[in-house]
């Protein structure tokens, strides 16, 4: 009889254990294997690369665990769902941010949740609702910018497009661009434009590109790039006080860079050595330049034609056949049409000899009609000159190491 009794007991023990186990609220916080040291275990099964473990263990924690907070459950469930993003489960990573989203995250925590569940739709095909959560999102956490006036132009989904945007993105066009948007047609081809940019930048952010991090690092970039223009333009260039005075001296002191570029016809008598070069210039005293040409060049493209390049060779351009062209116009000098140049052109292929056959020396235009030109260069030294100095003084004064 007390044996019996004894099982029965043992037989109470275990079901009651069985069911503390199978319907109990779970580990009590703070022993060793509570939920805080499983989703420790859990995110160094994902640092591992053992997501599929990982998640095994998140969804226990998530289905069964009744001690987890609000925030943890939500932190958990976007942990989830990036997981089944990063393997193209899209369904699986929608179902777990709609459960982060019945808890009602706020701030960033919701933005970041709108954007991949705007991801997982457009992955799965479904770019109406897509694009309908990311015109509410917009509107929900529309950043602040600079405010639009004027008609609506377009739309694209419930984002508007103002004609104060199209104006001041014909604005920022240097003038000749401008000119083009002077008509209805042509302000229409700019606003096609710019309507497909946005709907690409719409799609762009359904697909989560703007998550990405490179794309992010770009974006940095490019808003450091913007504002450190801004800060040269105020500090720098609105303190340039450059009058045509100043592009008059500028004009005196550089006159070639304001010279039309040389035009050269010439031919080449192409030999391996000073030595050779030499026994060229010997022949050419008793022979006429193509019989010299003809048996002593090793170009075999031009010997036949008495050296002769293909057209003219344009100052400041390149020119299949010579790879220096800034050294051809050293080396020709003033040699005038019919001479042959005093000095060779040496390249990797060996030493020319070069007949100036034609030239056309540029001419300088009169300061009148380059005097903007003149004051643009003029204000880009200084410039350059200005932002280096500032450069150097902000990094003497800077707390860099």
């Amino acid at each position: 009889m007390r044996s019996t009794l004894s099982f029965l007991c043992v037989l109470a023990f275990l079901s009651a254990c069985q069911d503390q186990r199978t319907d109990g609220p779970g580990p009590a916080a703070g022993g060793p294997w509570d939920s805080a040291a499983k989703r420790t275990w859990a995110a160094s099964l994902r640092d591992q690369g053992l997501d599929d473990q990982a998640l095994e263990v998140y969804e226990d924690l998530l289905n069964h665990d009744r001690s987890l907070s609000r925030e943890t459950v939500i932190g958990c469930s976007v942990v989830v769902a990036d997981m089944h993003m990063k393997k193209g489960r899209w369904a699986e990573a929608l179902a777990s941010l709609l459960r982060a989203t019945q808890l009602k995250p706020e701030g960033e925590l919701a933005r970041s949740i709108d954007s991949r569940k705007i991801t997982c739709l457009e992955r799965l095909g479904l770019t109406a609702a897509a694009d309908r959560l990311l015109d509410k999102a917009a509107t929900g956490h529309k950043e602040e910018g600079p405010a639009a006036s004027g008609a609506v132009v377009a739309k694209v989904g419930a984002e508007e497009i103002h004609l104060s945007e199209l104006e001041s993105l014909i604005a920022q066009q240097p003038p000749e661009l401008q000119r083009r948007f002077d008509s209805p047609e042509g302000r229409l081809e700019l606003l096609k434009t710019l309507v497909a940019q946005r709907v690409l930048e719409r799609r762009a952010r359904r697909l989560g590109l703007d998550r990405d991090d490179k794309v992010r690092l770009a974006v940095t970039l490019a808003s450091r790039e913007i504002l450190v223009r801004k800060l040269v333009a105020d500090e720098v260039r609105d303190t340039l006080k450059l009058g045509e005075a100043d592009a008059r001296l500028y004009y005196d002191a550089h006159p070639g860079r304001f010279r039309a570029p040389g035009v050269l016809e010439v031919a080449h008598i192409l030999v391996d050595s000073l030595e050779q070069e030499q026994a060229v210039r010997d022949a050419l005293r008793k022979e006429d330049w193509d019989a010299v040409c003809r048996r002593m060049s090793r170009d075999s493209r031009t010997r036949e034609k008495g050296g002769r390049l293909d057209g003219p060779v344009t100052q400041g351009q390149a020119h299949e056949q010579i790879p220096d062209v800034a050294g051809l116009f050293a080396a020709v000098g003033d040699t005038p049409a019919g001479h042959v140049a005093p000095g060779a052109l040496k390249t990797s292929r060996g030493r020319h000899v070069i007949k100036v056959l034609k030239r056309q020396d540029g001419e300088l235009p009169p300061f009148d009609k380059v005097k903007d030109l003149a004051l643009q260069l003029l204000r880009r030294e200084r410039e350059q000159d200005a932002v280096r100095r500032m450069m150097e003084k902000t990094l003497e004064e800077a707390d860099v190491t």
